[in-house]
């Protein structure tokens, strides 16, 4: 079966992550069903409708991870160029964007701590100056 192989082209994740378990708990239930488990065939449906109600959400919800994940390949993210704010003496930060295919898909936080700061390392964390 091509549909389960091991690859990033083949196959769907969507259907690994839930389509096989969704089969599996259909079957565990109709077993169970059919052999008087009542307990295990309720709780095997209880999990199939829950991954029904997963992948209809996903389906109609389609986040912006959905929509890079089925786009070109070929397309590669960028990184926005970043302006660093000090915010204290030796302390920098910066908001840096990922855009995949002009589209915003992650927002980045980053420090920077310089090695020449005038830090007072004798006083306790927290005293004030």
């Amino acid at each position: 079966m091509h549909v389960f192989s091991i690859g990033a082209s083949n196959g769907s994740y969507t259907l690994r992550f839930l389509g096989a378990p969704l089969i599996v708990l259909v079957a565990i239930g109709l077993l169970a069903a059919w052999r008087g488990r009542r307990r295990i065939a309720i709780g095997a449906g209880a999990g199939a409708a829950l991954i029904c109600v997963v992948w209809t959400g996903l389906y109609l919800w389609r986040p912006r991870w959905v929509h890079v994940a089925l786009a070109d390949r070929e397309a590669r993210a960028t990184i926005a160029e970043r302006r660093w704010t000090e915010r204290a003496p030796g302390l920098e930060t910066a908001d840096a964007t990922v855009e995949l295919a002009g589209v915003q898909v992650d927002l980045l936080a980053l420090a920077e701590m310089s090695s020449g700061s005038r830090i007072n390392r004798r006083r306790p964390v927290g005293a004030r100056p």
